[in-house]
């Protein structure tokens, strides 16, 4: 289970939170965070990985690594082609129909969430991005 520790410890990170936070904020005890970074655990009851999720924002599937993290080349591409056309990164997520929380969620690292959405768009053109940006 030192992987599961990892990831939240990863999440942690991206949203700035200690694990002693975490572990006050869900009502789990530092310990069984501790044999959890230590392996003394090999797994944790369903309730406790759910509190931990919400707590991070994320799904159970992504904190045991059920679900992948998206491809970085659609962003990256996307990102590109934005800073070559003068297009805010942003504006392109909000145009693409992305919300307020999941724009706030992708720049605290959580991809999936507007994956989709920009995966529909990464074989857009400069001169498409431009206009869906509104700088046509």
């Amino acid at each position: 289970m030192r992987k599961l520790y990892e990831k939240i410890q990863y999440h942690c990170k991206q949203n700035e939170i200690r694990i002693r936070a975490l572990c006050s904020g869900t009502g789990i005890s530092l310990a069984v965070m501790t044999n959890l970074a230590r392996s003394r655990k090999d797994k944790l009851p369903e309730a406790k990985t759910e509190r931990i999720a919400s707590y991070l924002g994320i799904t159970v599937d992504c904190l045991y690594g059920k679900v992948s993290g998206p491809e970085t080349g659609v962003f990256d591409k996307l990102r590109r082609a934005c800073e070559k056309s003068g297009t805010d990164f942003c504006i392109l997520l909000t145009r693409c129909g992305c919300t307020y929380e999941e724009i706030r969620a992708y720049y605290k690292g959580d991809l999936w969430v507007v994956y989709e959405k920009l995966s529909a768009v990464a074989s857009l053109s400069e001169l498409d991005l431009q206009i869906i940006s509104g700088k046509n």
